[in-house]
């Protein structure tokens, strides 16, 4: 019962992160509702090794691929740790290097925090559906800033000055960023479809979640999060064995573009236009590359790169933020860390893709559809430090392969035994 509340404590918070004021300290940031769930995790952890006498097994020396992963999520962990505090030898501001690494161990904690208590299949829906209640109020949240202009919390003074294809507000919620509103919306739905499980009309209801998400995207008039909506009806329609919920969604896509035609030419005529060249991200990219061979590639220091890159520009560009996470690692870190970094991504990805094809189950297909949008989404949003909420959607997949991956390893091996018999 305890780890039930507890997991709704520790999801709500991390998907609404720091957007929920805490205690602020000096140096190291906000103690907000998600830091205040790693250090009951903490104290736990000390609990049960201390009192109880249960240690708790760092490093798993396993054939599997479950405890592999846990092992190498880690070293990455330790890498980054130990390339950040270099960095602050050389970093322009050495107290952002001290809160952006307080950030990134809040962010490799929710993963261990996921591995910990979501180790049964039902707790892992749990945690799901408990995800779709947050999904739903940041988006009502979203919806209300289209219509009324009244903001969260307003980042920039011109979204009051914007209009989308519909003539309404774009809304940014508790994200600060319309992108990364969007993002959320889309990497969102696949963990909203491990919610709906064990629910009878779940096809319906999946349905009506990607409709919601959807208006949600397009009142935010981000196109990437809309390939990306895109991207996820087509899997669903592709991996949905029964079948009878993908005639339903092309049939409700087709009422749409025959009832709203016109507004769905509008959302899709940016897409259609869209040029490479012209495209902002491309020179800042370049500069972020300029930058740091000034330091070697040995890394700006975390929370450095938006100022350098403003600082020490080697071309024309305005923009500071890198808009690709990859980059972001790979400029503030270095490129130690960065390797690591995109080789347990890598890993992860690996991993949920060979233990889908090995078990068909029917939750895996959605960690499999959530990292084949999640790579084109890191280059997207301004910056995806800070957000919390894909980490502990990253711990919620790993611990669901490790379950899946259990659970087919004894179905082997009572084939086996039957065999033997």
């Amino acid at each position: 019962m305890w780890d039930k509340w507890f997991i709704l404590f520790f999801i709500s918070s991390a998907v609404w992160g720091n957007a929920v004021d805490g205690i602020r300290f000096p140096f190291i940031g906000s103690l907000f509702p998600l830091r205040i769930a790693i250090l009951l995790f903490v104290i736990l952890v000390w609990y049960k090794t201390y009192i109880i006498g249960e240690p708790i097994t760092v490093l798993q020396n396993s054939p599997f691929r479950g405890p592999r992963l846990r092992n190498l999520t880690l070293y990455t962990f330790l890498v980054m740790m130990v390339t950040g505090l270099l960095t602050m030898y050389w970093a322009y501001n050495q107290i952002a290097v001290i809160v952006d690494l307080v950030t990134w161990v809040t962010s490799f904690a929710c993963i261990a925090i996921s591995l910990s208590f979501l180790k049964k299949r039902e707790n892992i829906i749990f945690a799901a559906g408990i995800y779709i209640i947050n999904y739903l109020i940041i988006g009502g949240i979203g919806i209300y800033e289209s219509f009324t202009g009244d903001y969260f919390n307003l980042a920039y003074e011109f979204y009051t000055r914007q209009t989308n294809v519909l003539g309404l507000y774009m809304p940014a919620s508790i994200m600060m960023n319309i992108n990364n509103l969007a993002i959320f919306m889309a990497l969102s739905m696949p963990i909203c479809f491990i919610g709906t499980t064990k629910l009878k009309a779940k096809g319906l209801i999946d349905l009506l979640l990607m409709a919601f998400g959807g208006f949600v995207i397009v009142l935010t008039g981000c196109n990437t999060a809309l390939l990306l909506l895109c991207a996820v009806l087509l899997m669903y329609v592709i991996m949905d064995r029964k079948r009878k919920t993908a005639w339903l969604i092309i049939a409700v896509i087709a009422m749409i573009l025959i009832a709203f035609g016109s507004v769905v030419a509008n959302v899709f005529y940016e897409l259609i236009n869209y040029s490479a060249g012209n495209e902002p991200r491309l020179e800042a990219w370049k500069n972020i590359i300029g930058v740091s061979w000034k330091y070697y590639f040995m890394g700006v220091g975390p929370g450095n790169g938006t100022t350098v890159n403003i600082l020490y520009k080697v071309n024309s560009t305005a923009v500071g933020a890198a808009h690709n996470y990859v980059l972001t690692v790979f400029e503030e870190f270095g490129f130690i860390a960065a390797i690591m970094f995109v080789f347990w991504l890598g890993k992860m990805i690996y991993n949920m893709i060979v233990v889908y094809r090995g078990s068909k189950d029917s939750l895996m297909k959605y960690a499999l559809m959530f990292f084949i949008i999640f790579v084109p989404s890191t280059i997207c949003m301004s910056t995806m430090v800070g957000y919390f909420y894909y980490w502990a959607e990253f711990g919620l997949l790993m611990a669901l392969a490790e379950i899946v991956e259990k659970e087919q390893l004894e179905t082997e091996n009572i084939q086996l035994e039957r065999e033997v018999v």
